[in-house]
């Protein structure tokens, strides 16, 4: 299992609602549960989680939807490789 954390800053002038993150398979996941706040010039930081069952390349998606007018879905591309537990590298 391996971590990675990013960050989502709210740029605007009024509170930013996350209402939900979506991902579009079960290797990933998230620590962090919707719905989130984020005030105005804030930050927070989402830490998404690789639990590969299977070696391999994976390209997938994480969908968040939000209360932001202009960019009420906003897609983030995740990419990772997985490897035999007993794989060194």
């Amino acid at each position: 299992n391996s971590y990675r954390d990013f960050q989502i800053t709210n740029s605007g002038s009024v509170d930013l609602l996350i209402s939900e993150l979506n991902f579009n398979e079960a290797q990933f996941s998230t620590t962090n549960s919707a719905p989130i706040t984020i005030n105005p010039g804030n930050s927070i930081n989402l830490s998404v989680k690789f639990a590969p069952t299977i070696k391999g390349n994976y390209s997938k998606t994480l969908q968040i939807r939000s209360n932001d007018a202009a960019s009420p879905f906003s897609t983030v591309t995740l990419q990772a490789i997985g490897f035999a537990v007993n794989e060194i590298h």
